[in-house]
């Protein structure tokens, strides 16, 4: 008897996580959705699981605020898709939703700070996938909550350990990660400190805090202030690094443990980690710790049980943004190129005191660190758990509750600067009466799920999976705050009620100069959704989804609202018998259509009322009520809408998933359309009716776009393995129409530049004046100053980029791997205030246009009296030109720059130690690595300012702003993890 073997290929098939927490296969399903692994969310070593997934996803734009500690990120999935609500995704964790509000501190002008979102609380380390799903027929089941789109984050279990027969299992990572500052302004050093002045004529301001002095010569000169007959000096030279060496090294320091196992029918974990960051200004810092328990078992054959509860602490000492003079960074980017930053840290040398620093039209920035301070504490608890009970081989029901709380604890102090009378800078703008804050945010989430499931099969041809659940959600969120900015003196102690008697700090006596809020809503949803999937022979599936929602935030008359979706796919290389093929093995096309509804924001179907006040008849005096047993409100200035209906969007998605050479080759392409209408936005109303809005359902809204995802593995030999990856996107945004007589949405704005929702343009223009041209392009000067003049209000680009791409490299040799990663946003604005800044003070290279000396500016001409033009003869130079620009009443949108951009996101190199050779050691596993992130900036060449991925707003609706804000930063570090 002869006997042989035969090669029998099966193709796995791959399994995701999807709505509500399912599994299904990837091949069953008609709509788009990526998932990243959890050795990709940490081979960089980053605080943030959503920094991490930045140039690995494709249709979706991620974006890290700022280089502050503990920072925001915003991700925005296939556009923004509301005028002004909520258009970041659904962040599920382990099926529960999960809040992502980043509520910021203090006006975004003068006094902002970037708190971060609380996606970022998750620890990197206890995620196992991330699964993103982009569109509505995707997102259907989740309700309004994910109209735009939902990441789907499941966080490791005991499970693997336990399918490998392990009980128990300890995993042990640390990281410690370097951080540098990736890019700083370009700046001159030709000239230094001074003021024009007679004319052309440079002259040296031993007080300025420009540089617009005379041109560097190496000589010692005087600066500063004169102090008890005593004058500094020092060689009249240009500090190339004289910003850049204000800075520390940023540190992170990560580590974590895990404990879990369990057996064929129980399994656990218990995690603990901790993030100490200390940031690159001096003084700031961040820590999180989080302790994470899970299990699951099987109560009986046919009962299960499982929870999850993680508990989350984080703190940070923040840096204030902005232009006002608590802002660090907006007295850095002003100082003279010849003063040195490190010369000016010694606060008790009387020439760096608030009354003898060297100008009056600065703070020091030592100063600010010294006095300044925000602090805040945020505990945090997600968990939930879950019942299911088994009927039979087809049929299970189970129900899940969850709940995510969190307190967020703030303190702002802001000290009083007076200057002492007839010193030098008393003259000057830097005395402040001082500011301080306390506020306490308390969010609350409960939601649960009762979901009823069948599979099984009608004919032997045709399977199906039909699921019906119902859903209830609340959320409820109390803010007190309680403010004075008027100080009596800096001398208080660390709690506003412990001081509010001691005469240092009594906002109550004195409400001229305190506030006192108190915002907070309660907010509840009520869903029934289903979803029925039939499945043909393997090859042709077909999923109908609805659900219908009663939301409280809607009039009572009109608080349902319903949305379907239908989903269709086709294996059609199953059908043709190409599964075993050499060169063609999988194809699929994939279409759905869906509707998805978004409810409005609480309390607007009616006008509001608030605590009134009135004033006494004194100078300065103001009544609070309540007024004894007196109690009195004021109607807000919005009407509210008894007839508000949701917001709607449409969508329409046709894909494809083609594989070559035995999956050697994969690509994933999509191509959508969406369009979102009944835009629930306040209606402006002229002052003179009484009110200054109106709520209602206008505008509407278009995306639609193309995404591209290739992956491949070019390279295989041996023990070498090459993979690669490739994803592009490129979204169009359009606004439809809005109402008639309005052709703009204002979403918000800085330094005389608005963000809006225009008609027919793409959401997200900049709108603001800038240097008037005639029809020629010529540049239009006044006749007698040859500066140029400027425009009326006009649209000068969206923040939108053109497209984004993402390159992803793998090298693999045996236990080693280096990963690459690069990301590019090409296209789209971005508003500067640093150059603003740069140009004000003469710091920007730009600033040395023809030597300084006297020029006619390029092109220019002067309109005549008959609306004609001649040419300009009339010279101006840098100062006035420069001062012309961004002085009181010029053109912001100058300022305006291209945000295109292209990253070295990630380099990591890791190396994981043969088993055999840990058999004589306690360890199960052991690797060792090296990363990196955001080594390497290429940018436009017009911006020598700023990273173009900051914005000063947080992850909110309004981007684009760079106001001051923290430098982008670049990373070093390395990390060990082993198991045993």
């Amino acid at each position: 008897m002869t006997v042989s073997l035969s090669t029998d290929t099966k193709q796995l098939n791959e399994v995701v996580v999807t709505a509500l927490g399912i599994e299904k296969e990837k091949r069953t399903l008609g709509y788009a959705t990526q998932t990243i692994e959890a050795a990709q969310l940490t081979q960089g070593r980053d605080r943030s699981v959503l920094n991490e997934l930045q140039g690995k996803v494709a249709g979706v734009q991620i974006s890290n605020a700022s280089g502050g500690v503990g920072s925001s990120t915003r991700v925005v999935i296939r556009g923004n898709k509301s005028f002004t609500g909520n258009n970041q995704p659904l962040y599920v964790v382990d099926g529960i939703p999960i809040d992502n509000s980043s509520v910021g501190s203090g006006d975004n002008l003068n006094n902002g700070v970037d708190t971060g979102n609380r996606a970022n609380d998750i620890n990197p380390e206890d995620v196992e996938s991330v699964n993103i799903l982009k569109g509505p027929a995707a997102t259907a089941l989740y309700g309004s909550r994910a109209a735009s789109g939902a990441i789907i984050i499941t966080t490791k279990s005991g499970r693997s350990a336990a399918k490998r027969g392990r009980k128990a299992e300890v995993t042990f990572t640390s990281s410690y990660v370097i951080d540098d500052i990736l890019f700083l302004p370009k700046f001159q050093n030709e000239f230094g400190q001074g003021f024009p002045q007679n004319g052309f004529a440079r002259v040296s301001d031993t007080r300025e805090n420009t540089s617009w002095g005379p041109r560097f010569d190496g000589q010692d000169r005087v600066w500063g202030q004169i102090i008890n007959n005593q004058q500094q000096s020092k060689p009249y030279v240009g500090l190339k690094n004289n910003v850049r060496d204000f800075f520390d090294l940023g540190k992170t320091w990560t580590n974590t443990v895990s404990l879990g196992g369990g057996d064929a029918k129980t399994n656990y974990i218990v995690s603990a980690s901790n993030v100490q960051q200390s940031g690159i200004t001096p003084g700031t810092k961040y820590e999180r710790s989080s302790v994470k328990l899970g299990g699951e078992t099987h109560l009986t054959n046919k009962i299960t049980s499982s929870f999850t509860a993680t508990y989350t602490r984080t703190g940070s000492d923040q840096a204030v943004t902005g232009q006002g003079n608590n802002s660090i960074y907006d007295q850095l980017i002003q100082t003279p190129r010849d003063i040195s930053l490190l010369d000016l840290r010694d606060l008790n040398n009387p020439f760096n005191n608030i009354n003898g620093y060297y100008s009056p039209y600065t703070v020091n920035p030592w100063q600010i660190l010294h006095d300044n301070s925000f602090h805040n504490d945020v505990d945090r608890l997600v968990g939930n758990t879950q019942l299911g009970y088994q009927f039979n081989d087809h049929f299970k029901v189970n129900y899940r509750i969850g709940m995510d709380t969190y307190s967020d604890r703030r303190k702002q102090f802001s000290a009083r600067r007076d200057l002492a009378p007839g010193t030098q800078n008393a003259s000057g703008n830097t005395s402040s009466n001082g500011y301080y804050e306390e506020t306490q945010i308390n969010y609350n989430e409960l939601s649960s799920d009762l979901i009823a499931t069948y599979n099984g099969n009608i004919t032997e041809d045709i399977t199906v999976s039909a699921l019906l659940g119902q859903n209830f959600n609340q959320r409820r969120y109390d803010q007190t705050s309680i403010a004075t900015n008027n100080l009596v003196s800096n001398a208080f102690g660390p709690t506003l009620l412990n001081n509010a008697n001691t005469g240092y700090l009594n906002p109550l006596a004195n409400p001229s100069t305190a506030s006192v809020g108190t915002p907070h809503y309660l907010r509840r949803i009520v869903g029934v959704y289903s979803t029925v999937d039939f499945g043909f022979r393997d090859y042709l599936f077909l999923g109908l989804t609805a659900r219908n929602d009663w939301s409280s935030t809607l009039p009572s008359s009109n608080r349902s609202f319903f949305y379907p979706a239908v989903n269709l796919g086709f294996v059609f290389t199953d059908l043709l018998g190409l599964k075993e093929n050499a060169y063609f093995n999988y194809g699929k096309l994939r279409a759905n259509v869906a509707q998805v509804g978004n409810d409005a924001s609480p309390y607007l179907t009616g006008s509001t009322f608030s605590v009134a006040s009135t004033t006494n008849g004194y100078s300065g005096g103001t009544l609070q009520f309540p007024l004894g047993n007196v109690v009195g409100y004021s109607q807000g200035n919005t009407i509210g809408s008894p007839t508000l209906q949701p917001e709607i969007t449409k969508s329409l998605e046709l894909g494809t998933e083609l594989h070559f050479f035995q999956d050697r080759l994969t690509a994933d392409v999509s191509v959508y359309d969406t369009r979102s209408t009944k835009q629930i936005v306040t209606i402006p109303l002229s002052p003179g009716s009484g009110f200054t809005g109106l709520v209602g359902n206008v505008g509407e809204i278009q995306n639609k776009g193309i995404e591209v995802l290739l992956s491949g593995t070019p390279v295989k030999v041996g023990g070498f393995t090459w993979d690669l990856s490739v994803n592009y996107t490129k979204n169009v945004s359009k606004v439809l129409s809005i109402i008639e007589g309005i052709d703009e949405i204002n979403l918000g704005g800085l330094g005389g530049v608005s963000l809006v929702a225009r008609k027919g343009e793409p959401y997200g223009v900049f709108r603001a004046t800038d240097i008037l041209t005639n029809e020629a392009g010529q540049v239009v000067v006044a006749a007698t100053t040859g500066v140029p003049l400027a425009s009326e209000v006009k649209s000068l680009g969206t923040i939108s980029p053109r497209y984004s791409a993402g390159l992803n490299s793998t090298f693999s040799y045996r236990g080693l791997s280096l990963t690459v990663v690069v990301d590019t946003k090409q296209g789209g604005k971005i508003y500067s205030r640093t150059r603003g800044t740069q140009r004000f003070a003469g710091t920007a290279p730009e600033t040395l246009i023809n030597d300084r000396q006297p020029f006619i500016v390029a092109n220019s001409v002067i309109q005549n009296a008959d609306g004609s033009y001649s040419p300009n003869t009339t010279p101006t130079t840098a100062f006035d030109y420069f001062s012309a620009l961004e002085g009181a009443g010029g053109p912001p949108g100058t300022n305006i720059i291209d945000a295109s951009y292209t990253k070295l996101r990630e380099v990591a190199l890791s190396y994981t130690l043969p088993s055999k050779w840990l058999t004589k050691t306690p360890f199960g596993a052991l690797s060792v690595g090296l990363t990196g992130r955001n080594l390497a900036l290429w940018r436009a060449k017009e911006n020598t300012y700023v990273d173009p991925e900051t914005s000063n707003f947080g992850n909110g609706n309004v981007q684009g702003f760079d106001f001051s804000g923290s430098p982008s930063l670049r990373s070093f570090g390395a990390n060990l993890r082993v198991t045993f």
